[in-house]
């Protein structure tokens, strides 16, 4: 199972938007698309991390002092989750906006509606997986 101290360093170091003015990591939309592209790599990128700090956790122990510890560090992950919740939605506000804006070509457009409809699926998915695990 992985700390929080190698989570903290995986999401210090993505999910920041693409360093932009507009970037998700600040509080301007970005209306240009090669940061909303930035944008979104980054947010996939700390997703497949989290995915797989999720996948790698050990199962239930039965030591008392083992699942405390456990509990402790799934609490974490889920604060670290927490966290970046306000930066998908942001990702997926500037999809949107660069979608109004119809300045796209129609590719464009749909490429962005697919890479939209992914962060949210895998998003839902990572959120579904957490929850699941702490019914445990």
């Amino acid at each position: 199972m992985q700390s929080s101290a190698e989570f903290s360093t995986i999401s210090s170091g993505s999910g920041g938007g693409g360093g932009g003015t507009g970037s998700a990591s600040g509080t301007a939309i970005a209306l240009d698309l090669s940061t909303y592209q930035a944008d979104m790599e980054n947010v996939l990128t700390w997703l497949l991390e989290a995915e797989d700090i999720l996948d790698k956790q050990d199962g239930i122990s039965s030591d008392v002092n083992e699942v405390k510890h456990q509990f402790q560090q799934h609490e974490d992950f889920m604060m670290e989750l927490t966290k970046h919740q306000h930066t998908v939605g942001l990702v997926l506000q500037e999809g949107r906006q660069l979608i109004s804006d119809r300045r796209l070509s129609d590719e464009e457009e749909n490429e962005i509606r697919v890479q939209m409809n992914l962060l949210n699926a895998r998003w839902e998915s990572l959120r579904m997986k957490t929850l699941e695990r702490q019914a445990r």
